[in-house]
């Protein structure tokens, strides 16, 4: 997260990894022919993004079938993406009332970290890691919590593990902002590079990989990645404030005050600091 200081900040985006269920594969009977129904229904409305709708099609049925993990699990997602954590967890603890499998403690365990509630999410997610060891999101999500309780060598443990599992982008950017933080530059750049050629479009690894070159004070290439962040992402937010103070440095005031310019429109109001920070930043180059 980017502060007030307006020090180059590093990002760690791992993105979660959510578990919507989408069909049942229970002997067909009544009950199970309503519920798949309300899950059909529901999903075409969340896979347009329209959770608004689809919240209340899985809530209606999950009162009338209060025994489906998968509806009450739904109805969570649905809050999540909706923004509202405290009910998404609800409906993920409800979920796990029901059943518990490890895809949905890793919702659980998310939306506990996404609270900031990391030690939580480390015993949440470490449950889910034990009921199923090769579930690479588990591990995944575990060195996410590690890493943010500053745990660096549990974090290190998780990923490591996950990447016996699979491999991602977003895993391997991951370990590189990891190593950043032990001083690893080169090993952090290789793995960056390595995102990024598995993911042309994932922003993070460029935008990280611009945090390097900035602290590296190779401001007109860390100009270049924090560009690529935005072509593949045009509301990637802390690349645009980067982008500001790399510009800065390279003596382009105008493009420098618009990247600001931008920072302040996207950002959300609770960015509060960080849009004084841009905005002071802007009425500096404007004098």
């Amino acid at each position: 997260m980017m502060t007030h200081k307006r020090s180059i900040q590093i990002l760690l985006i791992l993105g979660a990894f959510l578990m919507f269920v989408t069909c049942k594969q229970q002997t067909p009977d009544e009950a199970n022919a309503e519920i798949d129904q309300a899950i059909s229904e529901g999903l075409k409305f969340y896979q347009e993004a329209n959770f608004a709708e689809a919240l209340p099609v899985f809530e209606k049925a999950a009162k009338k079938h209060p025994g489906s993990a998968d509806l009450a699990n739904n109805v969570g997602m649905c809050h999540l993406q909706m923004g509202d954590f405290v009910r998404a967890e609800e409906g993920f603890k409800a979920a796990l009332s029901i059943q518990k499998t490890s895809k949905l403690y890793v919702n659980l365990g998310d939306v506990q970290a996404r609270q900031g509630k990391f030690n939580e999410a480390v015993k949440t997610l470490t449950e889910a890691t034990t009921l199923d060891q090769k579930n690479f999101f588990a591990w995944v999500a575990l060195g996410r919590a590690h890493f943010s309780l500053k745990e660096f060598e549990k974090a290190e443990k998780s990923w490591n593990h996950a990447r016996t599992l699979n491999e991602s982008a977003e895993l391997l950017n991951s370990l590189g902002t990891l190593r950043l933080h032990q001083n690893k530059t080169e090993d952090a750049t290789t793995l960056f590079d390595k995102a990024i050629k598995m993911e042309p479009g994932y922003a993070p690894a460029y935008y990280n990989l611009g945090v390097l070159q900035q602290k590296a004070k190779e401001y007109q290439k860390a100009n270049d990645n924090y560009v690529r962040a935005i072509a593949v992402d045009a509301a990637y937010l802390p690349a645009y404030y980067n982008l500001g103070l790399v510009r800065k440095e390279l003596g382009r005031k105008e493009e420098a005050i618009a990247s600001f310019k931008r920072f302040v429109q996207l950002a959300p109001k609770d960015l509060e600091e960080q849009i004084k920070g841009a905005q002071s930043e802007i009425e500096g180059l404007g004098k």
